[in-house]
């Protein structure tokens, strides 16, 4: 049996780092009102954790697809999870983090079927855009027809140094999605208010994330699954929106298709040769600390007159939308 929760307040969750945090309310909303979405995937015999199953049977209907799994609340999943041997058990989080792993304690999942605390850790870590930068974006970087920096400020004169140096920066929370957490900064337009934005996500996370600002001409992603034991798979392409930097939707269209548009930007063969070696470097990294669904965001930028490849923008260490639009 799969168990899946929609939780997506993961990211939110891996900044506090604690078992019991209360998420915002926008956050807490969003849980409820799509709870039931990997309803949309699910196989008979799968069970789907939500917050309310009634509201949740409704959502589902209005979606006109046939229900597989059972939409369960936590006092039924508790039900449900007496009768299923462990061994027979796989738990599929949007995302795993500390608050997810004591509520799935207290609905009677066994800690030896959950993520270790050095697991946890090496999750967080891996979360933070900093590894990213460090460990996915520099050595794909080598790739010809590349672009793309990233620093993490740890102090706010290192932030404006780094303003000062590129004129326009994105400035971005080390643990952040979504575009939340993240705002275009300019030299010229540099607010008190903004620079006390700095200072408090530095004070509460340890450091912001500077990148200079590109133009960019498209959004896309690469999604991928890690088998735990040192495999990352291929799984498809993911063409996305943003306004302002905050994610909007996914284009849900087949995959050759999305290779098609893709091809008008960018050739195919490099960037199957990068995907291939973003598959490697992860498969050694995630080895015993990771299984699951990840997403990389890339996009295409111009300079000059000529279009350049960002090959690591950010790495979600989780399931995305970009796997909804995959599975759907």
């Amino acid at each position: 049996m799969d168990l899946y929760i929609f939780n997506p307040e993961h990211d939110i969750m891996l900044a506090a780092n604690r078992d019991r945090t209360t998420p915002p309310r926008a956050a807490r909303e969003l849980r409820h009102d799509l709870g039931f979405l990997p309803a949309l995937w699910a196989q008979k015999g799968d069970v789907v954790l939500v917050d309310d199953a009634s509201f949740a049977h409704e959502a589902f209907a209005a979606t006109g697809r046939e229900l597989q799994a059972t939409l369960a609340d936590r006092h039924m999943a508790r039900q449900l999870l007496r009768s299923v041997p462990p061994s027979e058990l796989r738990l599929r989080p949007w995302g795993w983090d500390r608050s997810i792993v004591r509520e799935l304690r207290e609905i009677g999942v066994a800690s030896e079927w959950l993520p270790t605390d050095v697991q946890l850790d090496a999750i967080r870590r891996m979360s933070h855009r900093a590894w990213a930068a460090e460990n996915l974006l520099t050595p794909l970087r080598e790739a010809p027809g590349t672009i793309g920096e990233s620093h993490a400020a740890t102090t706010l004169d290192s932030c404006l140094n780094l303003l000062q140096r590129h004129s326009n920066v994105m400035a971005k929370a080390p643990w952040s999605s979504s575009g939340r957490g993240v705002r275009p900064l300019s030299v010229h337009d540099l607010t008190p208010s903004t620079q006390g934005w700095l200072t408090r996500i530095i004070a509460d996370q340890g450091a912001v994330m500077i990148e200079p600002y590109y133009n960019k001409v498209l959004d896309f992603g690469v999604e991928l699954t890690s088998d735990g034991h040192g495999s990352v798979h291929f799984n498809g392409l993911s063409l996305f929106y943003t306004e302002h930097g905050a994610y909007v939707g996914n284009l849900v269209i087949d995959e050759s298709a999305k290779w098609q548009l893709l091809s008008a930007y960018i050739d195919r063969q490099p960037l199957t040769h990068l995907i291939d070696r973003l598959c490697l470097l992860l498969g050694d990294a995630l080895r015993n600390v990771y299984a699951g669904p990840l997403g990389i965001d890339m996009m295409v930028v111009r300079q000059d007159d000529t279009l350049l490849l960002h090959p690591c923008v950010e790495m979600n260490l989780r399931a995305t939308m970009g796997h909804v639009a995959l599975l759907v």
